[in-house]
C-alpha cells in the first residue's frame, strides 16, 4: 500500500509539472516557471529513492559541453577577444544550462515509468483551457482579464511571458489532440478549433508559418501512409490535388477574410504580412532577423571550434560588433553603465553554435535530426505517443529558425521521453 501511495504522489507531482510547462514569468530577472518547483521535487524524490535512471551517452555529452563552455568563457574569451564576462551573468547561464539538462532526464525517467500518456494529456488539456480562455476574452472584449493574459492587450501570450513562445506551445498541444485516438472526434475537432484561433490572437508570425509547415508535413505523411496500395494511394493524391486546386478560390475568398480578421482581432495585423508579403513579415520591420542571423552568424565565425562560452551571449555581441540587435526573442535591460537595448529574432541553431561552437553543435543536431529519421522511416509499427512526440520536436525545429528555444522546458522533457520510446538510449 505505502509502495502504491509513493508512485502515485510521484505521479501527481509529474503531472503537476506537465499542467504548468504552459506557464512562465519573469521574476526578478529570471524566467520562473511553476514547473521548475515540481521538476526539482520530482527530480529529488526520485532521487532519494534511489529511482533515478541516467542515460549513459546524453549525460556524457552533457558533461563534455559543460567543461567546454565554461573553459572558454572563463580562460578563452577573455584571452582571445579581451573581454571580461562577469562571473554572475556566468553562473546564471550555466545554471539554465544545468536546469534544461534536469528537464531532458526528467522526461527520460517519465517515459521509463511509463507515465508519459498521462503527463501529454494533462499538458495538453491545460493549453487547451487557456487557448478557451483567450478565445473569450477576445470574443467579449474582456479588457481586466485582458491585461493580464495579452501583451500590450493585444497580443495573447497565455500564461507565458512571450507571445511567439506561447504559441508554440500552442502548436505543441494540437500536436496532441490532432494524433490521439483517446479523445472523440468531436472534441478533438472543437480542440484543434480553438488551439488554431489561440495562435491567430498571438500576433505571433513564427506561430503561423511553423503551424503551415507541420500542416504540409501531415498532408505529406498522409499521402506515404498509402504504402504499397496504389488505390489508396491515388486517392488520397487526387485529394490532396483537389485541395491544391481549391488553393487560388480559398486565396480570394481569404483576402476579405484577412480584411474581416484585421478589424476584429487587433493581433492579427501583425501576421496579416505573412499572407501579402512573407519577405517583410519575416525580415522586416521589428523583426530584422536578416541583421540578427548576420551578427550570430559572425559570433559564430569568430570563434567557430570551441564558441563563445554561456551566459555572455547577449552582452559579448554588444561589445564586439555594437549592435542592439542579436539573435534572441525577448527583451534585455542592462544597468545604466552599459545602457539599454532590445534583443530580437533568435535562431536556436545559429546561438547555440555560437556558445558551444560548431563540433558540438553539429554533434548534438545530427543526432537529434537522426533520431526523428530514424522514428519516421522506421518499418516497426509506431505507437500513438511516439507520433505526438516526434511532432512535438519537429515544432519545436521548425520554429528554431525564428526564435529562441534552446532553454524551452517542454523541448527537453519530450526530448528524453523520446528517446526512451525509439530505444535510442539505454540507462
Amino acid at each position: 500500500m505505502r509502495t502504491i501511495c509513493k508512485q502515485e504522489g510521484i505521479t501527481l507531482i509529474i503531472i503537476l509539472m506537465g499542467l504548468f510547462l504552459n506557464q512562465a514569468h519573469i521574476i526578478f530577472d529570471v524566467n520562473f516557471s511553476l514547473a521548475d518547483f515540481f521538476c526539482g521535487l520530482a527530480f529529488l524524490l526520485l532521487v532519494f529513492k534511489n529511482r533515478l535512471r541516467l542515460p549513459s551517452a546524453p549525460t556524457m555529452f552533457f558533461l563534455l559541453v559543460s567543461v567546454s563552455v565554461i573553459f572558454t568563457t572563463v580562460f578563452y574569451v577573455p584571452r582571445k577577444f579581451a573581454y571580461n564576462p562577469d562571473f554572475h551573468v556566468m553562473i546564471i547561464g550555466y545554471l539554465k544550462l544545468l536546469a534544461v539538462f534536469v528537464y531532458f532526464l526528467m522526461g527520460y525517467n517519465i517515459a521509463n515509468l511509463k507515465l508519459t500518456d498521462k503527463t501529454l494529456q494533462g499538458y495538453a488539456l491545460f493549453a487547451l483551457g487557456i487557448a478557451m480562455i483567450g478565445v473569450i476574452i477576445t470574443v467579449f472584449k474582456l479588457r481586466p482579464f485582458a491585461q493580464i493574459l495579452f501583451f500590450d492587450e493585444t497580443r495573447f501570450k497565455g500564461l507565458m511571458n512571450d507571445p511567439n513562445y506561447f504559441a508554440v506551445v500552442q502548436l505543441t498541444a494540437l500536436v496532441y489532440f490532432s494524433r490521439t485516438e483517446k479523445i472523440n472526434t468531436l472534441f478533438k475537432s472543437v480542440a484543434v478549433l480553438f488551439i488554431v484561433i489561440s495562435v491567430l490572437i498571438s500576433g505571433s508570425k513564427t506561430g503561423i508559418v511553423t503551424f503551415f509547415c507541420y500542416l504540409i508535413f501531415r498532408v505529406v505523411e498522409y499521402l506515404i501512409k498509402a504504402e504499397k496500395k496504389l488505390s489508396t494511394f491515388i486517392v488520397r493524391l487526387f485529394f490532396v490535388i483537389l485541395l491544391v486546386a481549391a488553393v487560388p478560390v480559398a486565396l480570394s475568398i481569404g483576402q476579405n477574410l484577412i480584411n474581416h480578421l484585421t478589424a476584429v482581432i487587433p493581433a492579427w495585423a501583425r501576421i496579416e504580412t505573412v499572407f501579402t508579403d512573407f519577405k517583410a513579415a519575416i525580415f522586416g520591420g521589428e523583426s530584422s532577423r536578416d541583421l540578427a542571423w548576420e551578427i550570430a552568424l559572425e559570433m559564430i565565425k569568430a570563434s567557430p571550434v570551441i564558441g563563445i562560452g554561456v551566459g555572455i551571449y547577449p552582452w559579448f555581441a554588444k561589445q564586439c560588433f555594437e549592435t542592439g540587435v542579436i539573435a534572441h526573442n525577448t527583451y534585455w535591460q542592462l544597468s545604466a553603465a552599459n545602457t539599454y537595448w532590445q534583443l530580437t529574432a533568435e535562431n536556436t541553431y545559429l546561438q547555440l553554435a555560437a556558445e558551444w561552437g560548431l563540433p558540438l553543435a553539429i554533434i548534438f543536431f545530427s543526432y537529434l535530426f537522426y533520431v526523428i529519421s530514424k522514428a519516421t522511416f522506421s518499418r516497426k509499427n509506431k505507437g500513438e505517443t511516439d507520433s505526438i512526440l516526434r511532432d512535438i520536436l519537429i515544432i519545436f525545429l521548425i520554429s528554431s529558425l525564428a526564435i529562441s528555444l534552446n532553454h524551452a522546458r517542454l523541448f527537453w522533457v519530450v526530448l528524453g521521453a523520446f528517446m526512451v520510446k525509439i530505444r535510442g538510449v539505454r540507462g
